[in-house]
């Protein structure tokens, strides 16, 4: 994906938060990664969410995996789940953006009560036990197929826009981020209808693992979304350009979001 140069500050430290990363999956003391932690809180502060991704990036290519990124995420993960709630990117109400940001905050929600929910499911040794919060599961994970409507209308109004106007790279990256998101919760789907068939204690296990994939994905797509396609949509679609996207996406219409704030998650501060 294009993306703005970096400064010589972001490059030095998009470096260094690669070298704090590779050095926490090799140390073995308890304080020793402590103290790196800690000074990766300190450098994340600094960082821009598209640094980090891009530093993540030049790892991934380096064969570093999934699971060894999620074993040292959970510090970033926080900052960008934190930009998704309150976004810097600011338009009106009424603006095609802010129903895609809004969109995001209720996504975002439902994944991490999955997450959740399958966390506490780990208590449970047996389905005798577990099975009462299955329908609990499938309710989530019905609201997060729906959800599909925020990438058709993407898909269907914003990047056809930024393509008339020569924009091409960023929407197909988008719209293949999309369609791996998509193939992520039809295998939890299709994971979730084992139940009962399977020990527990692995399904859960399964489970866990592709609802953390999922929403690993999840924050870094909206991150990029966030600081590279709405940014470069806002400087060059005009405005009668975003009132025809705005007249698409009301004509293919929206999913449901009214009664997503029971399954809100709870923070030290109370409810979102």
């Amino acid at each position: 994906m294009t993306h703005p140069p970096l400064s010589p500050s972001q490059t030095e430290i998009r470096e260094k938060l690669k070298t704090m990363i590779r050095h926490i999956q090799k140390e073995t003391q308890p304080e020793e990664i402590e103290k790196i932690q800690s000074d990766f809180a300190s450098l994340i502060d600094k960082a821009d969410p598209i640094v980090i991704a891009l530093a993540e990036q030049d790892l991934a290519s380096e064969g570093m995996s999934m699971n060894e990124f999620l074993a040292v995420c959970d510090i970033h993960l926080k900052l960008f789940r934190d930009k998704i709630q309150n976004p810097d990117l600011k338009v009106p109400e009424d603006h095609p953006i802010a129903r895609f940001q809004k969109d995001h905050r209720i996504i975002l929600s439902w994944i991490e009560t999955l997450r959740e929910t399958l966390k506490e499911m780990e208590r449970r040794t047996a389905w005798e036990e577990g099975k009462t919060t299955l329908p609990h599961i499938k309710y989530l994970l019905e609201k997060l197929m729906e959800a599909e409507n925020h990438n058709i209308r993407q898909e269907s109004a914003l990047f056809p826009a930024l393509e008339h106007k020569g924009i091409e790279k960023p929407p197909a990256i988008m719209w293949q981020e999309h369609t791996e998101m998509r193939q992520d919760k039809k295998a939890l789907v299709a994971l979730f209808e084992k139940a009962l068939h399977m020990d527990i204690a692995s399904w859960i296990k399964q489970m866990s693992t592709l609802a953390t994939k999922l929403y690993e994905k999840f924050l870094l797509h909206t991150q990029k979304e966030q600081y590279i396609l709405y940014k470069v949509a806002l400087e060059v679609l005009s405005q009668q350009d975003w009132k025809n996207v705005k007249e698409a996406t009301e004509e293919i219409g929206f999913f449901a979001i009214s009664d997503h704030q029971s399954y809100t998650i709870h923070e030290k501060g109370g409810k979102q």
